[in-house]
């Protein structure tokens, strides 16, 4: 019905243009239907892209007559003998990872539904959005989306049944500009579509432009006296950082609102309960933790990392706005309870604190959480920690079953070397194979060889991990089979996703950390 309704409103517009075209039309009705059709265009495109790179995947040979494996792999899911459709359905956007509210996002995801039934041409079948918006909703209840331990794409493709391959969207805001693109996933974790990203022009009420701001100091007060509202149980406060939009990176704003805010909660309940005091404490990984530990995947998540079951964690983001700064914060406790905060503050209200990381990996995170691999990275400090320069790093790794590891090291400098495999680890292993459940800590004498001692200069770090499903060390560029521990030549960073992902006959996952050096 969703699909009749959108394709009637994209007849409808059609029509309008020929009728603007005959009879002309004033300036704001011109305007009007320039951008109607440069938003119905921009869907079409990402629709092409999508349905080019689906049914280009079910291709049996290539132009030369010969099979090629790594476009044939969705064979095993889709029927060729009875006319059995694939079926396709439409990821919703988290509020938390967007920038937008989230309305809009849902009529970007409409948009894009309505394009696919139209470039489509009924081939699909295209699951509605109701599906998957319970589906998430039950996961979330029973504890599956918590535990799919930074995997959630995957962890919906699994429980998702009847879909075959799951699209899902990333939205980034320009001024008053939104930047979406999309990949398609199977059931198996490929990606077998990306789109080129789309410019679409947004209102200011969608890009949160006219908002009531306040003073830095007054959000901070309210939100901690609304936070100790809904979490009076607290006692210990596990400071877990506050981080910019979605890039990881606790920049010197993010640490000084978590350092105030810790400091107004405290006093928060002390006014509470007379005599109270709740203790403040860093995130660190229970010394009990050790490599070649068995772990469960959602061990390894922020609030669990601890050790500590009555610990509740604090932590956040937020994300620069025209006009103004949203900070979103939320407290994760035991049991799953939480309290969360939302509020806007006065753009130039920073107490002279930079607000924006230095550097931004963006490029080199945007197949994070997409493959078949429930694959954790993480630290000692969880999950895209902040350190001191000359303080001691430690990584922890797990995945859900066997896999072979890739994993790359980028500096503040610029500078990207290879950490696994490397030369040491070729010493004593003759493949770079991880087995499942299990936890693997980096650094550790066997196969790493060397200490993570955080160095100058200050700034924004990267782990980029590949996860794959066979030993392809012979088959990577030498560049990347581990023999050095020199920096890769410029550039090549920006091409690893691409050289694991088109590997042939290859499932693989990709997960990063990202790390915040300061003095």
């Amino acid at each position: 019905m969703i699909g009749r309704i959108r394709a009637a409103a994209y007849c409808l517009a059609i029509m309008f243009s020929l009728i603007v075209n005959i009879l002309g039309a004033p300036p704001a009705f011109a305007k009007t239907e320039k951008a109607i059709d440069a938003r119905i265009f921009a869907f079409q495109e990402m629709a092409r892209d999508i349905v080019s790179g689906i049914d280009g995947s079910r291709r049996t040979e290539t132009e030369d007559g010969k099979t090629d494996k790594a476009l044939n792999y969705l064979r095993k899911a889709y029927d060729y003998v009875r006319p059995k459709r694939l079926r396709i359905a439409v990821a919703p956007f988290e509020q938390d990872n967007i920038k937008i509210a989230k309305a809009v996002a849902d009529e970007f995801n409409a948009s894009l539904f309505a394009a696919l039934i139209r470039v489509g041409g009924g081939r699909y079948d295209l699951m509605a959005r109701s599906h998957l918006k319970g589906l998430i909703a039950d996961m979330q209840q029973t504890g599956a989306w918590d535990a799919a331990a930074g995997n959630p794409i995957n962890a919906l493709l699994a429980n998702a049944g009847k879909v075959d391959v799951l699209i899902w969207g990333q939205i980034r805001v320009d001024g008053q500009w939104a930047v979406l693109s999309y990949s398609a996933v199977t059931m198996d974790g490929r990606v077998v579509a990306q789109t080129l990203p789309q410019r679409l022009k947004l209102s200011p009420d969608d890009a949160k432009i006219s908002r009531a701001t306040m003073p830095l100091d007054r959000a901070i007060q309210l939100a901690a006296q609304q936070l100790a509202d809904q979490a009076p149980d607290l006692k210990t406060l596990i400071e877990g950082g506050v981080r910019f939009e979605d890039t990881g990176a606790q920049p010197p704003f993010g640490r000084y609102v978590q350092g105030r805010l810790s400091a107004a909660l405290r006093n928060a309940y002390a006014n509470i309960i007379t005599g109270r005091n709740i203790k403040i404490g860093k995130l660190r990984a229970n010394a009990a933790l050790r490599g070649g530990d068995k772990v469960a995947g959602k061990d390894l998540n922020d609030k669990n990392l601890g050790g500590d079951d009555t610990a509740h964690v604090l932590s956040g983001t937020y994300w620069q706005l025209p006009g103004a700064i949203e900070i979103r914060l939320e407290i994760k406790g035991p049991g799953g309870s939480s309290a969360a905060w939302t509020g806007w503050i006065t753009a130039g209200d920073t107490a002279g604190r930079r607000l924006r990381p230095k550097g931004n990996f963006g490029a080199l995170r945007d197949n994070d959480g997409v493959g078949p691999f429930a694959f954790k990275l993480t630290s000692d400090r969880g999950k895209n920690a902040a350190y001191k320069i000359g303080d001691k790093m430690q990584l922890l790794i797990r995945l859900d079953r066997k896999a072979w590891l890739y994993c790359f090291y980028r500096d503040a400098g610029g500078n990207m070397i290879q950490i696994l495999p490397n030369p040491h680890f070729w010493k004593n292993f003759k493949q770079p194979s991880f087995e499942g459940g299990v936890l693997y800590t980096v650094p550790d004498a066997q196969r790493f060889g060397f200490e993570f001692t955080v160095s100058p200069p200050s700034g924004q770090e990267l782990v980029k991990c590949f996860a794959v499903s066979r030993d392809v060390t012979a088959e990577l560029p030498k560049l990347l089979q581990g023999n050095s521990l020199a920096p890769l030549p410029s550039g090549l960073d920006l091409q690893l996703s691409a050289t694991f992902q088109e590997l042939p006959d290859t499932a693989v996952s990709e997960a990063s950390f990202v790390v915040t050096v300061s003095q």
